[in-house]
């Protein structure tokens, strides 16, 4: 007998590459929000060298915050140009890395295969 297993859309699985800063917002109650206000940008394996930019949108679709991503050896800085968003980053599975920012900062193991 085959297993099977239920998801509801915000435990669905997502699988993201190496380099991915996946801006996720908080709201789980309506699909048109303030998507950048607590906006939370998730970093996975960010490696050595790579600069990325995340924008991310309002409802009508115009960008209304920008981060800007870079690893230089050991460090990942990651900068915006609207702090008054109140984004915050959440580190996946990097380990000895330090992460320069003015945002919060947390990290985690889940999501990392």
């Amino acid at each position: 007998m085959a297993r099977s297993i239920v998801y509801d859309y915000f435990s669905l699985p997502v699988f993201v590459r190496e380099n991915t800063v996946l801006a996720m917002g908080e709201n789980d109650q309506l699909p048109d929000y303030e998507y950048a206000e607590n906006v939370v940008l998730h970093l996975f394996e960010i490696k050595d060298g790579a600069e990325i930019t995340t924008e991310v949108t309002d409802v009508s679709g115009k960008t209304v915050l920008v981060a800007n991503t870079k690893r230089e050896g050991n460090t990942v800085s990651v900068t915006v140009d609207h702090p008054q968003y109140h984004p915050s980053v959440m580190v996946h599975g990097m380990t000895g890395v330090a992460i320069q920012t003015e945002l919060e900062v947390n990290y985690t193991d889940k999501g990392v295969i």
